[in-house]
Order: structure tokens, then C-alpha cells, then sequence
């Protein structure tokens, strides 16, 4: 019944994959119509999969990251990177221009704001955050937290490359400072605003 109960909320998480990816690609139809003379390379893609130990791999803020759906790969309609965070990470308090982002989390519990909104997510949950808001998570608890994370359109997966290096293990990376400067150009290039460090209440 538990294994049950758990398919429901990744059956809706794909169903909205799927919703967001069409209305994608029936806007992009519009903007470029058929046409001998038309090149259109974005909202062309090619099926393919993934599985459990694929994905570029890489050490981001801390975090073991696997992307799992590019900008190339899905034709600019969306970004999915599979996120390993370790106890007592969190993410800066930041702001999508021209995105929205989603978290589905499949292991541990993290907590955030979406504004001056504070909310919870255990594993199961579904986290949607509208673009043009403040928001940011920390991990929650003893446990590492696996993380889904979604973005609409695509793009983050180059923010994840700019600002992560290539893992030489899918493990966590060990301590690190990072790199501000980097961190700030890369946001700068893909549309994120970096708003300093995240403050949840006690």
C-alpha cells in the first residue's frame, strides 16, 4: 500500500513534466512555422533515457548533481537535476527573473521560504515555486536530502555547469568554500538573482 500511495504523486510530477513540455512546444510551433527557408533547432528533440548512475555528475555548492534533462536535450522546454544535499546545506536566498522552479523530494526533508512563505517538505512532497519570488531551502534533520529539481523553461542546467565541476565519483564533495564570484557571473548569465544567505525562522 506505502509503495502504492508513493507512484500517485510521481504519476502527477510526470503528468505536469508532460503539460509544461507541450505547451512548450505548441508556443515554439507558433513562433516558427513550417517553412523550407525556416531553421528551427529548438523544440526538436530526440527520445532517450536515462537511468539511476547516468547524467553528467557534478560537485555544486556542496551537492553531488546529475543532470538528468538539458536545454539541448528537451529543446529548451525544461531543466531536471537529480540533487544529493548533505545535512545542514542550504541553498542562498534567490529569485528566478524568468523561470519557475519545482521540487519533488524523493529522500529526506527540506524547508524553505517562497517569499514570506515558510513551508515543509518531507519525502513524497511536491514544492512548486513561481518565478519573480524570493525563495531558497536548507536540508532538514541528520539524513541527506534527494531532490528533484525542475525548471521551466530550461536553462539551469547551465547554471548547474558553470557553477559546479565534473564529479570524479558520484559521491558527496568534500568541503569546500565556494566560489562567489563564479557563482554571481553564472546567476548573472542564466537569470538568477542572488539575494544573500537564507534566513529561516526559529
Amino acid at each position: 500500500m506505502i509503495t502504492q500511495l508513493r507512484v500517485i504523486p510521481a504519476i502527477v510530477l510526470i503528468g505536469l513534466f508532460a503539460q509544461a513540455a507541450l505547451a512548450h512546444s505548441e508556443a515554439h510551433q507558433e513562433e516558427c512555422p513550417e517553412s523550407a527557408d525556416a531553421a528551427c533547432p529548438e523544440g526538436t528533440t530526440e527520445h532517450y533515457v536515462l537511468h539511476a548512475d547516468e547524467g553528467d555528475t557534478r560537485w555544486f555548492l556542496g551537492t553531488l548533481g546529475t543532470i538528468k534533462a538539458s536545454s539541448d536535450q528537451t529543446g529548451g522546454a525544461l531543466s531536471l537535476v537529480e540533487f544529493i544535499c548533505p545535512p545542514g546545506f542550504a541553498t542562498p536566498l534567490h529569485m528566478h527573473v524568468d523561470a519557475d522552479e519545482a521540487f519533488y523530494v524523493l529522500e529526506g526533508t527540506i524547508r524553505g521560504l517562497n517569499g514570506d512563505q515558510e513551508w515543509i517538505a518531507p519525502a513524497g512532497s511536491f514544492v512548486w515555486l513561481p518565478r519573480g519570488i524570493p525563495h531558497g531551502f536548507a536540508v532538514v534533520g541528520d539524513e541527506n536530502a534527494r531532490v528533484l529539481t525542475l525548471v521551466l523553461p530550461s536553462g539551469f542546467d547551465g547554471f548547474v555547469r558553470s557553477v559546479g565541476d565534473p564529479a570524479p565519483e558520484r559521491v558527496l564533495p568534500p568541503s569546500f568554500e565556494p566560489d562567489v564570484e563564479r557563482l554571481l557571473a553564472a546567476a548573472a548569465q542564466y537569470g538568477q538573482e542572488i539575494l544573500g544567505p537564507l534566513e529561516l525562522p526559529d
